[in-house]
């Protein structure tokens, strides 16, 4: 998985479907240690938002725990997020559900989850 191709689906993704993608994010764990994320999508997920990692650069289980202490949630990439699919991305971001404000909620977001309980 390339990591320019990801961006730029993500991009590509925020700019649709109306969310915020920041990419390279860089957050301190409370143990000290800096983690840099491939990005983080702000309002999905947690209050805080999601964290995403490519799979190659997964989070260990402690820093996972220490990522969700701090209030994000966050998510592994698959390759299937190379390229801007409209529904995948959709489908995703409803699993994730939606933490911002009611005013700004996407149109197109049902809160669906993959199991498909909304």
């Amino acid at each position: 998985m390339t990591v320019s191709s990801t961006t730029s689906a993500f991009s590509e993704a925020g700019a649709h479907l109306g969310f915020a993608f920041e990419s390279e994010f860089t957050i301190t764990l409370p143990s000290g240690k800096v983690i840099n994320t491939f990005g983080l999508v702000r309002e999905f997920g947690s209050a805080a938002g999601t964290l995403i990692f490519l799979e190659s650069a997964a989070p260990s289980q402690q820093e996972q725990a220490e990522i969700k202490a701090m209030g994000y949630y966050f998510s592994i990439l698959f390759p299937s997020y190379t390229k801007y699919d409209e529904v995948l991305f959709k489908e995703t971001l409803n699993d994730w559900q939606y933490f911002g404000r009611q005013s700004n909620r996407p149109s197109w977001y049902t809160g669906k989850s993959w199991g498909g309980v909304a």
